[in-house]
């Protein structure tokens, strides 16, 4: 350290005092030993560069620089970048993680990888990130509709989209955007559904005393061609479905009978169909009960009575647009048991 404080000088008026300055030695005498900030001579004999807390030494061994991170950036959540020039920026991101981040168009990642599977009426989140500078807009879209996504609070940069899947029926195609004034890129996946949308739709069913024959037409919502049909059936409703028996059928039939079946008892029956890749959505529980013994076949023909429909929701119901919905319908002082069928009008 030198102060030339001996020496004065003249600045508008004034006598000014010079500024200590920082001159090395030995080695590092003369151009600081070609350190770019601190210098240390070796026994006058070979000179070590110093570097100060945040940077590194570059691979000359003499010039200074920010570190840059070997990782890319897949994620800034939760990060602090800081400019190495105008076209790096280093991040430190929790648990103290390091990563670089590049100036130009987005780069998307997608978590979890895929294929996206997921049964009926199930439920599935799909992570889109985006990562760049300048900061892009990231956005999730179905077909021509853009999909509702979280926004960004107030001072902050959402780097990432979340997409949530509930209760999809149908195979889909969702598509990822990302763009920034440096360029745009979008990546597409596809959700399969595996199984059929919906349930098969029970159109008749007429009773025994000991079986019932049922008809069905086949779902409306099919993702692929359909394998079979699953009948299930019991007479205690209350029990879980893995409790019911059932009854396989190939397609392309769409119908069939239960047989061995107690005369005179109510029986519950669901229908379900298959595809190749698994069970499709169950269908809503129908009840049947079969007839009375051969006993009472004399006494039933003399007492014919025409059947009273009612339906259990009432004449008018309103229903929100897509969503499910379940109607009952009651006969009673039917003799002999009617066919019951549903009609759309």
């Amino acid at each position: 350290m030198i102060d030339e404080i001996d020496t004065l000088f003249c600045h508008q008026k004034t006598w000014v005092n010079t500024l200590p300055v920082c001159r090395g030695k030995g080695l590092c005498e003369k151009d600081n030993g070609g350190c770019s900030h601190s210098c240390l001579s070796i026994n006058d004999a070979t000179v070590e560069c110093r570097c100060p807390r945040g940077m590194t030494l570059d691979t000359d061994g003499k010039t200074c620089i920010k570190p840059i991170p070997k990782t890319l950036c897949r994620s800034l959540a939760g990060c602090s970048c800081a400019s190495i020039d105008d076209n790096q920026y280093s991040c430190t991101c929790p648990k103290g993680a390091k990563c670089l981040l590049l100036r130009g168009p987005p780069k998307l990642y997608v978590e979890p990888q895929g294929p996206y599977e997921v049964p009926p009426g199930g439920n599935i989140n799909i992570t889109c990130s985006a990562v760049a500078y300048p900061f892009p807009d990231i956005y999730w879209q179905r077909g021509d509709e853009r999909v509702h996504n979280i926004p960004s609070k107030i001072g902050t940069v959402k780097n990432e989209q979340i997409l949530i899947i509930k209760e999809l029926f149908k195979n889909a195609e969702f598509t990822c955007h990302a763009n920034n004034s440096m360029g745009k890129v979008e990546r597409t996946v596809k959700v399969i559904i595996t199984g059929p949308g919906s349930a098969p739709v029970l159109r008749g069913a007429l009773s025994g005393r000991t079986t019932i024959q049922i008809r069905w037409d086949p779902p409306h919502v099919i993702n692929r061609p359909i394998t079979s049909y699953t009948v299930y059936y019991t007479n205690n409703g209350n029990q879980p479905i893995k409790n019911w028996q059932k009854l396989e059928v190939k397609e392309p039939n769409h119908q069939a009978t239960i047989e061995n079946l107690r005369p005179n008892t109510p029986y519950y029956i669901r229908l379900r169909a298959n595809d190749q890749m698994g069970p499709g959505r169950l269908g809503n529980p129908a009840s049947v009960t079969t007839l009375r013994p051969d006993l009472n076949i004399q006494l039933k023909f003399l007492s014919a009575a025409r059947p009273l429909v009612t339906i259990e929701q009432g004449e008018e119901l309103f229903v929100a647009p897509l969503k499910p919905f379940e109607l009952g319908c009651n006969i009673s002082r039917a003799d002999p048991v009617p066919v019951v069928t549903w009609q759309h009008k």
